[in-house]
């Protein structure tokens, strides 16, 4: 069973993901302009870069109609995607561990959001699970750069092998701000010693 903070914190979640889907029914451009186009690279050389274009050029009604192929079928799932932002799933528990990681492994398995939205997003459980005055100078963006000017200073070049700075920053965000029901919430919890 939730807490009414964490279902507040579900809720947040949940109208993040309803906007990226507003944002993803507007995105009809991405028909002619894939993202994958936006990251490919381009060569320096001019012989290159005119090859890459030619092909591009001939290759382009094919991106098209893959393009409008995955619209149309992401389009007829909007509906229901869109329901399911308005839903509890069954399978929806707590979070074991009363952190923002606990938090994160609860409702990881529904959050299909971007980058920029995912850091809102945890911004946002920092705010209602521990305060305002908390959130200031504990936001997930502030420490992923923390965490990859910390890389660059050791001279990691190559992340690949690592575990992703967000990864990194998550982790130690939720160490840091430790439990949200501890007294400073007014909860008191009675733990048993062994004997």
């Amino acid at each position: 069973m939730l807490t009414e903070k964490e279902q507040r914190c579900y809720l947040l979640l949940q109208r993040l993901r309803r906007r990226a889907l507003w944002r993803r029914l507007m995105g009809v451009q991405r028909i002619v302009w894939p993202e994958f186009l936006e990251r490919m690279p381009w060569s320096e050389h001019g012989r290159s870069r005119m090859l890459q274009a030619i092909i591009l050029i001939c290759v382009w009604p094919l991106i098209i109609l893959w393009g409008a192929g995955c619209y149309l079928f992401w389009l007829i799932r909007f509906p229901h995607d869109y329901l399911l932002t308005h839903t509890v799933p069954a399978a929806l528990r707590a979070p074991g561990e009363k952190t923002l990681l606990g938090l994160h492994h609860a409702f990881g398995a529904v959050s299909e959001l971007s980058e920029a939205d995912y850091f809102l997003c945890v911004d946002g459980w920092i705010a209602l699970l521990f305060g305002q005055g908390k959130e200031r100078g504990k936001t997930l963006s502030q420490r992923v750069e923390q965490v990859s000017r910390q890389r660059q200073q050791m001279g990691v070049t190559d992340q690949s092998g690592l575990r992703s700075a967000v990864t990194v920053a998550r982790d130690q965000l939720s160490r840091d701000l430790g439990h949200y029901l501890l007294p400073a919430n007014l909860v008191t919890i009675y733990c048993p010693q062994n004997r």
